[in-house]
């Protein structure tokens, strides 16, 4: 179990004995790219991962494409905290369902819904987590054991 827990953890425990940094607890912050991670919609939270630069620009705030401090990916990942505010300001306008058509139409993958996803039942719904107000649907560890 030991292995298979540390094989999920991906870049999180690579990057350890690549750059020496030890690994800390960021929430639900993935330092390595912006926009990553948990964002409010209206309705409860959207995982987001849009990784390349033309990912990113969507909604309705073309203005942040001239903020220097959003500009680059590197830029967004050292604004990471403001810049999830900016998105959020209009995140939280619309249902996390239409923010995933939306994501998928400029290329950012969505691929939860994929009937193979629910048939394996690698998704996990929570109803009770302190903080969020809403049941969340969360992806459970792929390893099936049976004993």
């Amino acid at each position: 179990m030991l292995e298979s827990v540390l094989a999920t953890m991906g870049w999180v425990i690579s990057n350890y004995p690549i750059s020496g940094v030890t690994p800390q607890a960021n929430e639900n912050e993935n330092v390595t790219s912006a926009p990553s991670g948990a964002f409010q919609a209206v309705d409860g939270l959207l995982n987001i991962a849009a990784n390349k630069d033309e990912q990113w620009a969507l909604l309705d705030r073309e203005d942040l494409l001239k903020v220097p401090e959003f500009a680059t990916r590197e830029n967004r990942k050292t604004n990471l905290f403001h810049f999830k505010a900016e998105l959020e300001t209009v995140l939280t306008r619309r249902p996390a369902r239409e923010w995933v058509r939306e994501l998928n139409k400029i290329g950012v993958p969505a691929v939860l819904a994929h009937p193979q996803i629910g048939d394996r039942g690698l998704i996990a719904s929570f109803l009770d987590i302190p903080g969020v107000g809403s049941a969340t649907d969360l992806l459970r560890i792929a390893a099936k054991l049976n004993g």
